[in-house]
């Protein structure tokens, strides 16, 4: 489907996607836009403002039809959809939460496989952890598998300035849960600080020894 075709769906979907009677029309989008993805190859920069109006909108109909456990590992839709700006993030809380709750096993550490674990602001992300991270954590009933999930995520695949500077300052989200009430997420957000430590150092000797090499050129 063209860029003009997806537009042209969003103008539609904020019209006829609000509300349960929706839910009909909803499910058939997400199903139509999953398959292009999956099975088609279409380029997804077209869809993206479409699946978060869905996520938000009809949030447990996009839960079902792009994340269920029922879809399997499906690494198209999480690394070109599902990852890419975190359209999970926009949906309500509490509604995500619900669906979680509904088969917590699984779903709580599929989750926090594919939200953004911290605050974004004007395409910022912030050393703060997001709502729906900290809700994850709260619920889920493994909770150091989920922290473990959610780590996956604090190291910027793109970043501005020193990469080891910022994965350094992620260490505060560590630290917040340093006073938690559940001694698991204690211990796991101590072993998260220890990792993303090591990850900030050895990002940081990577990048004196580029800047060496960068030296040595202009010898």
């Amino acid at each position: 489907m063209s860029t003009i075709g997806y537009h042209h769906l969003e103008q539609v979907a904020k019209v006829c996607l609000v509300g349960p009677d929706a839910s009909a029309v909803a499910k058939k989008l997400c199903q139509t836009i999953y398959t292009a993805i999956v099975d088609h190859g279409e380029s997804i920069n077209s869809c993206k403002a479409l699946v978060k109006y869905l996520f938000k909108e009809q949030t447990v109909i996009a839960l079902d039809e792009f994340v269920g456990e029922h879809k399997g590992d499906n690494r198209k839709i999480d690394f070109y959809l599902l990852n890419d700006r975190f359209p999970i993030n926009e949906a309500p809380v509490d509604s995500v939460i619900s669906w979680a709750q509904l088969n917590p096993d699984q779903r709580y550490l599929r989750l926090a496989s594919i939200i953004s674990p911290v605050v974004v602001q004007n395409e910022q992300e912030m050393n703060r952890w997001s709502d729906i991270a900290l809700k994850i954590i709260d619920k889920a009933p493994d909770k150091a598998a989920v922290i473990d999930a959610l780590s996956s995520h604090l190291c910027p695949n793109s970043w501005s300035g020193s990469r080891a500077t910022i994965i350094e300052g992620r260490r505060s989200l560590a630290k917040a849960l340093f006073q938690h009430s559940d001694p698991i997420v204690v211990e796991q957000a101590r072993v998260l600080d220890a990792r993303l430590h090591e990850w900030a150092e050895g990002e940081a000797e990577r990048e004196r020894s580029r800047s060496r090499n960068l030296d040595e050129r202009f010898e």
